[in-house]
């Protein structure tokens, strides 16, 4: 499994962790998240929060243990933190959930981003992957939808997702409490970036294409629903 951090790292690992060395395509792919695309599965060192279209895996691990790195000052001239709030809904997985959540044109006009994060934590598995198994996380039954927006944009946010299917009129409105993805969000926020955010496991994906999403979660929640790998390993 991926190191999470250099936390309780010798000098060696910390210094292996912060530059790690390229690993073989087929073992890149048995640990690349679902949604990611292949040739991006390399993107587990230091975000920045300027990323490219192909640096969009970023391991909450490394975003905990390294926020010295992502929030330096120097990295951060133009990119300064807006106060956030956030609403939280939950919602039913369906096989087209992150297509219609990844809806970059209304998050941008409106001004909000948005995270989902299984309601509780999912069970694990073993499926066969390519020739080999591969310990994965169960699609989640539900997921908690959190909605991140400037509170004067409160009216724009309600109505785009409106527009989406959801109702967040009724939700209460918090403040955000900077955990360290918050403060990243916080960031993209205070110079006009926005997006969906996905965790698996231990992973905060952001999600550019949902359809493609969709199709990845789908196949690999039937990939282990065929197999009996999963009373084999003796997982719940």
């Amino acid at each position: 499994m991926r190191a999470a951090g250099p936390d309780g790292l010798a000098v060696a690992g910390t210094l292996d962790w912060l530059f790690p060395i390229e690993t073989p395509a087929a073992e890149r792919e048995l640990t690349r998240p679902l949604g990611v695309p292949p040739s991006s599965a390399l993107t587990t060192s230091k975000p920045t929060g300027k990323s490219r279209p192909d640096e969009q895996w970023i391991g909450r691990g490394h975003l905990a243990g390294n926020a010295d790195l992502l929030l330096n000052e120097d990295l951060l001239v133009d990119f300064k933190a807006v106060p956030l709030v956030k609403r939280e809904l939950k919602l039913k997985h369906t096989d087209d959930l992150f297509q219609t959540l990844c809806d970059t044109a209304a998050m941008k006009a409106a001004g909000f981003s948005l995270r989902c994060v299984p309601s509780k934590a999912p069970n694990q598995v073993l499926v066969p992957r390519g020739n080999t198994l591969t310990l994965g996380h169960v699609v989640p039954k539900r997921w908690i939808l959190h909605v991140y927006y400037e509170a004067h944009r409160k009216g724009d946010v309600e109505a785009a997702l409106a527009k989406m299917g959801h109702d967040i009129s009724r939700c209460e409105e918090s403040i955000a409490a900077a955990d360290s993805m918050e403060e990243l969000l916080a960031h993209r926020h205070g110079c006009q970036r926005y997006g969906l955010w996905m965790q698996q496991g231990s992973e905060e994906i952001e999600v550019s294409n949902g359809r493609t999403l969709d199709a990845e979660m789908k196949a690999w929640r039937m990939s282990y629903e065929a197999s009996n790998m999963k009373a084999i390993a003796g997982l719940k």
